[in-house]
């Protein structure tokens, strides 16, 4: 059986394999407000904004937030974990970061 490949991501995804490596000093510049709910239709709910306005920063955060965890990683999780906030913070604040490796990481680490 021949297994996925950084590259298989990388072609997949069309994410940069060589940027910069997430590393551990890498802080958000700022805090969000983030409530973390018990189900993703309450998170929603609770950080979607009014119709006609601007999005806050705290809104587009959720919004990655909610993207990562569900969409890009696919988390079998059915609550809203903190796993992701610092990463999603970081992306809004426009940092550069090599998503492909921890997307590559998580899908090992999910297949076991």
């Amino acid at each position: 059986m021949i297994g996925m490949s950084l590259l298989d991501v990388a072609a997949i995804t069309g994410l940069p394999i060589n940027p910069p490596d997430c590393t551990p000093n890498m802080q958000p510049e700022c805090q969000y407000n983030i409530v973390l709910t018990n189900s993703y239709s309450d998170f929603v709910a609770h950080k979607m904004g009014a119709e006609g306005t601007d999005v806050t920063d705290d809104e587009h955060v959720a919004f990655l937030f909610y993207w990562l965890k569900v969409i890009i990683f696919c988390s079998r999780s059915v609550q809203m974990l903190k796993l992701f906030l610092p990463l999603t913070a970081l992306l809004h604040e426009g940092k550069a970061l090599n998503l492909a490796k921890l997307l590559l990481g998580h899908v090992f680490e999910e297949l076991g």
